[in-house]
């Protein structure tokens, strides 16, 4: 049974994880999560990627040079304040729970 963890992280480490559900406590290491996470992450990413389609098929016709990585820059720049907004809405409505044990200190044996 996953034991609670009220508000173990900050923002900014969700935001430096990568994605908002690869959190690890600061003092001992442990993977935390959040739960619900596939559905929180699911829309919104389908959303961007589709969007980021959208926008590279609007670059072809436009004719803008390199359309691929004008879409790798949109996917980016579009990802950072929807998994900021996702940080924010899982720290103030979701609960973090060990999703791990921490790992094992090498220091003494």
């Amino acid at each position: 049974m996953a034991s609670s963890v009220p508000h173990a992280g900050r923002t900014s480490a969700c935001v430096t994880a990568g994605l908002p559900n690869r959190i690890r406590c600061p003092h001992c290491r442990t993977l935390l999560r959040y739960d619900g996470m596939i559905t929180i992450m699911a829309l919104p990413f389908a959303i961007v990627i589709l969007a980021a389609l959208i926008v590279h098929e609007v670059a072809v016709d436009v004719g803008i040079a390199w359309p691929g990585l004008f879409l790798v820059v949109m996917v980016l720049l579009t990802w950072v304040p929807v998994e900021l907004l996702l940080a924010l809405y899982l720290r103030d409505h979701r609960t973090l729970h060990r999703a791990s044990t921490p790992p094992r200190s090498s220091k003494g044996t």
